[in-house]
């Protein structure tokens, strides 16, 4: 086997794209070492120091998400085009072995690149309804890693496709399984005493949560009050929230970013936030019960999707933003018996559990692996 691949993860734009991406960038190291792994993306300067701290390098590439006006087309074609050029010749000059792709115009782009120029191409999807960018790449010679089997049937058959799971960062796989261990040794003690609730606004558009939340809360009155809240407000938001927070009467620790988010969620007991795929997967691994809003902007219908599994399994509540009654009323109905029934929310934790895949970004490194070099010994692929 060749010592020194080069494999590109491409795509970005979303938060949950690039986690997915370091999750499996790390797992892949594992399995070789000396790979080099490069991600490339819109060129974001917060996506740019997330790869960095990481340890990878990273290439911006022109892209344009699809245009929702006419007068946009015309731009969209020409970065497209253009970022399709730059691709290959990233692809060439680099000498990259394999693509990764992760969602968004530059893996749409990075991974046409790669299929021209005869690579192997492995495709990630976090969602029950595939995005844009996978249905595209599902009628072409590369290898879909699902989420959910319910992702299947929107996928063209030409496209190899398995069922991996989602992966989450590193950090929430490393609490996931220290917490199986204690809960293995004193079953009965698998979950702290704390009484948290996780609010992840701001983030990805979630505006209205920061709006309607405090309003939420301050309704519930007294059921609200023996809780810690702790809410993260996303850039430019975090003034507006923490004044509605004090008009409501509400105590609250308002932040712009959870930098140890991970620590947070296992030591939460509830989250109110978007159904993203690798939020979902994350909050699984956390075994932490939730109030799904989908958003309802353009990716609205891979949300429900996603919403709508996690309901089924009876590990969230969902509340449809597009509602007539107002969001902050909605909200308080479905969380008032969730914060004042703790039986409620710990057969919702054990369903949210039931829904972890913490072999996913190991089993999507595997496919990569197998896509490089073909079938690999067992023991080398026990290493993931």
């Amino acid at each position: 086997m060749p010592c020194d691949p080069h494999v590109v993860f491409a795509g970005g734009g979303a938060p949950g794209h690039l986690s997915a991406g370091i999750a499996v960038a790390e797992r892949l190291s594992r399995l070789m070492p000396r790979c080099r792994i490069t991600f490339a993306g819109p060129g974001k300067t917060a996506e740019l120091h997330r790869v960095r701290a990481a340890g990878y390098h990273y290439a911006a590439l022109p892209a344009s998400r699809t245009p929702e006006r006419t007068l946009e087309a015309v731009r969209y074609v020409a970065d497209n085009l253009l970022g399709f050029c730059a691709s290959r010749w990233l692809l060439r000059e680099q000498g990259v072995s394999g693509v990764v792709g992760l969602g968004g115009s530059t893996s749409t782009a990075v991974c046409r690149a790669g299929l021209s120029r005869g690579l192997p191409v492995v495709v990630l999807e976090r969602n029950a309804l595939p995005e844009r960018a996978t249905r595209l790449l599902s009628a072409t010679e590369a290898t879909i890693c699902l989420a959910y089997e319910e992702a299947r049937p929107h996928l063209q058959m030409r496209a190899e496709s398995l069922v991996t799971g989602a992966p989450a960062r590193p950090s929430f796989l490393k609490l996931h399984e220290a917490r199986e261990d204690r809960r293995a040794a004193r079953p009965a003690d698998w979950r702290g005493p704390s009484r948290r609730l996780l609010v992840m606004g701001g983030v990805d558009g979630a505006r209205s949560l920061n709006e309607s939340v405090p309003e939420a809360l301050a309704a519930m009155g007294p059921a609200a009050r023996d809780w810690q809240i702790v809410h993260q407000t996303g850039e430019r938001q975090l003034q507006e929230t923490e004044k509605r927070y004090r008009d409501a009467g509400v105590d609250a620790l308002v932040v712009t970013y959870i930098d140890e988010v991970a620590s947070v969620c296992f030591a939460s007991d509830l989250l109110i936030g978007r159904p993203g795929g690798t939020l979902l997967s994350e909050m699984a691994l956390a075994s932490l019960p939730a109030v799904l809003v989908p958003y309802a902007g353009g990716r609205a219908d891979e949300h429900w999707a996603n919403a709508r599994i996690f309901e089924e399994a009876g590990a969230a509540r969902v509340v449809n933003e597009l509602s007539a009654q107002p969001l902050a009323e909605l909200l308080t109905r479905e969380m008032a018996p969730l914060m004042t029934d703790d039986r409620l929310r710990s057969r919702m934790a054990a369903s949210m559990r039931s829904m972890a895949q913490p072999d996913a970004a190991g089993e999507i490194a595997a496919v990569v692996l197998d896509a490089l070099y073909g079938r690999q010994p067992e023991a080398l692929l026990r290493a993931a």
